[in-house]
This record gives C-alpha cells, sequence and structure tokens, in this order.
C-alpha cells in the first residue's frame, strides 16, 4: 500500500505486509509535561498470520492483554482504542474479533460480579430478619389473634419450615418470577413492580430522549469555544447543578414552576390508560431534574462533563 491502511477502510489501494503486532496502553500526561506516558505493552510474532489467520484472532488478543496486564488495568479502564490496518481487509475483521472477545470478558465478569453480590445480599438481608424478636403472625393479626388464627397464618406462610428451606423456596421462586405476596395489601409484587417498572422506564427513556443530544450540543460548544465565555458559562452551570442535590433541585422547580407559575403539575401521577400527552405533562418536573443533572455531568463543559472531555480527546486525536 502506497497510503497508511486505516482499519475497514473502502480505499485501501494495497496491503500491509507483515506478520506481527504491537499494543501500546498510554496514558494521557498534563499540558505541561511532554508526550504521552506509557503504561503497558504487548507484543506478538504471529499477530496475523496472512496466508491462515486465527478465526478469534488468538495472536492479537494474547498482545492486547500483555499491553493491559503491564499497565496494572482492565479493558474497561481503557477510554479510547486507536487501531491500525491489518495486512488484508479480512484480518481487519480478524482484530475486531479479538478487541471484541476482550471487552465481552470483561462485561461477562462484571455481570457475574453483579449477580454474586445480589446473592450476598439477599442472603444477608433474610439473616438480618430471621435474628429480628417477634413473631411475624403475631405482628400481622395483632395482640387479640387467637392461638389458632396464629398457627393458621404461620401455617399458609411457611413459618413453621426451617430458615433455609424458606430462603431456597423464595429464591426458586424469584428465578421462575414469582416475588411472592405483599403482607400489606394482599397485591402480587411482579405486578405492582411491573406497572411502576414501566413508568419509571417511560419517565428515563423521555429524560434520555432530551438530555443526551443537548449534553453532545454543550460538548460541542465548549469544546469549540474553550476558555471563552460560553465554556465558562457552561462549567458555571454544571457546576452549580452538581453542587445542588437532586432533591433540591426538584424542590425549587415545585416551587417556581409547578405552585408560582402552574405550567407543570407539582406532583406526578400516571395511571393506567392516561394518554400520551398528559403522560408527558405529569411527568415534566421530573423529567427536567433528570435532564439538568445528565446535563451537568455529560455535557458540562470540558472540565466536568464527560461528552466534552471525550469531544476533545477525540479533536485533538484528529489534528
Amino acid at each position: 500500500s502506497q497510503n497508511p491502511c486505516l482499519p475497514f477502510d473502502a480505499h485501501r489501494d494495497g496491503l500491509s505486509l507483515g506478520e506481527a503486532g504491537g499494543y501500546a496502553v498510554l496514558e494521557r500526561t498534563g499540558p505541561d509535561e511532554s508526550g504521552p506516558l506509557l503504561r503497558g505493552y504487548g507484543e506478538s510474532s504471529d499477530s496475523h498470520h496472512m496466508s491462515a489467520p486465527h478465526p478469534e484472532g488468538l495472536g492479537a488478543l494474547l498482545a492486547m492483554r500483555g499491553a493491559l496486564a503491564r499497565a496494572g488495568i482492565d479493558a474497561g479502564e481503557v477510554g479510547y482504542l486507536n487501531l491500525h490496518g491489518t495486512s488484508t481487509p479480512a484480518n481487519d475483521t480478524v482484530e475486531a474479533g479479538a478487541v471484541n472477545a476482550l471487552i465481552l470478558k470483561i462485561v461477562a465478569q462484571r455481570i457475574a460480579l453483579s449477580l454474586v453480590m445480589l446473592l450476598l445480599v439477599s442472603v444477608l438481608i433474610f439473616v438480618g430478619t430471621q435474628i429480628l424478636p417477634g413473631d411475624v403472625a403475631q405482628s400481622i393479626l395483632g395482640q387479640s389473634a387467637t392461638p389458632q388464627a396464629l398457627a393458621n397464618l404461620r401455617e399458609e406462610l411457611g413459618l413453621n419450615q426451617p430458615a433455609y428451606l424458606r430462603y431456597v423456596q423464595w429464591l426458586g421462586g424469584l428465578l421462575q418470577g414469582d416475588l411472592g405476596t405483599s403482607l400489606t395489601n394482599g397485591r402480587d409484587i411482579g405486578e405492582a413492580i411491573g406497572q411502576r417498572f414501566g413508568n419509571t422506564l417511560f419517565l428515563a427513556s423521555c429524560a434520555a430522549l432530551i438530555a443526551v443530544p443537548l449534553a453532545i450540543l454543550l460538548g460541542l460548544i465548549s469544546v469549540l469555544y474553550r476558555n471563552r465565555w460560553p465554556d465558562k458559562l457552561i462549567s458555571i452551570i454544571a457546576l452549580a447543578s452538581i453542587s445542588v442535590p437532586e432533591f433540591l433541585i426538584g424542590y425549587i422547580l415545585m416551587f417556581y414552576i409547578g405552585v408560582q407559575l402552574g405550567w407543570a403539575p407539582s406532583v406526578s401521577m400516571v395511571t393506567e390508560g392516561m394518554p400520551f400527552f398528559a403522560r408527558l405533562h405529569a411527568i415534566a418536573l421530573p423529567v427536567a431534574v433528570l435532564v439538568l443533572v445528565v446535563l451537568a455531568l455529560q455535557g458540562g463543559g470540558p472540565r466536568t462533563g464527560t461528552v466534552s472531555k471525550q469531544l476533545r480527546l477525540n479533536l485533538e486525536a484528529w489534528g
């Protein structure tokens, strides 16, 4: 090739000859220091064999793992990935597969760790409820309950069974989607959570549809006008939003927008069968609070906004 080979470049005019592969983990340093810091490196003498490449890109995978191991980090801590073009377009696909395998392993490990943590938390909560003093049946029926009524309720709730057996039965029901019945109102817990989860998902979706494009727009403005008044104004508003707790922002919006101006309801009630635009009007204030928080964290200028920082790094990398 007469030109540098970029990954998946449709205009590639030849091959990039070479059997070896090398990867480096670099850390960006401060403005007063010269060049990035080399954290780790990895190499493979048979990274992409042109005649018979490994279907999973094992050489490239081992080189990347070596670089991460020397740096003492995992793939989840890498903020930016810069790949070169391999020997052939087909091997570009192999290298991409190696990158995906490396990242998917980290994702699988974190999901497994989260499941283990949830299991341990459920065990701790169950043990805590068992060592509490008092009788569950007596608490439900009251002090005037007869011994027969208490015995019947204990039998119905399975309180006569050993504690470990009750936990195993609860865990089995949970894995099958059966969360049990609420002791306060007798309703199915799964149905109650399902209805509220739908409202939560609707709220989060509306907030994301507004916050994400605005965060990208504010991030671009902050990068393009860096250290000028638009960037400073965005940073000041973002820092103020981060410093104020979300519940206090909610109270302020409720008082001024909901009570004083009457533009939106101060108490949001979303019920089944509610028209779409009525739902939007009901969740206007919660969406506004979430949007302000997300914008402060994601788009609040190169100093505080995650999107702004990434856009600035990409623009500097592209020159």
